[in-house]
C-alpha cells in the first residue's frame, strides 16, 4: 500500500510541472499572438507562478511526512532508560517508575 504523503508528493511534483508548461504556454502566446487580452498575461503568469510554489510546498511537506512515518514505523512510543521500585501511598512496594528518554 503506497503511503499517502508520497501519493502527495507525486501529485504535487506533477501539479509543479504542469504550471511550467502553462508559463511556457503563455509566454509561446504572448511573443506570437498579435491580439492578447490585457493584463491576461501577466495574471495567467502570476497564478502559474503561485500554484507553482504552492505545488513545491505540498510535495516537500508529502516527502518530510513520508519519512517521518518511515521512521516511527514499528517503533515503541518510549523507550525505558531505567526501572525504579517505588512506595504508593500506603506504603505498598506494586508500582513501578519509568525514567524515559
Amino acid at each position: 500500500v503506497p503511503c499517502v504523503p508520497l501519493q502527495a508528493m507525486i501529485f504535487g511534483l506533477l501539479g509543479g510541472f504542469a504550471n511550467i508548461a502553462y508559463i511556457g504556454y503563455v509566454i509561446i502566446v504572448s511573443i506570437f499572438k498579435k491580439q492578447v487580452a490585457e493584463g491576461w498575461v501577466t495574471l495567467s503568469l502570476q497564478h502559474a507562478s503561485m500554484f507553482f510554489i504552492l505545488f513545491m510546498i505540498l510535495s516537500v511537506f508529502g516527502e518530510y511526512l513520508g519519512r517521518i512515518l518511515e521512521d516511527t514505523r514499528g517503533q515503541p512510543y518510549f523507550h525505558i532508560v531505567e526501572n525504579q521500585k517505588g512506595t504508593l501511598a500506603s506504603g505498598e512496594l506494586k508500582s513501578i517508575n519509568v525514567i524515559s528518554e
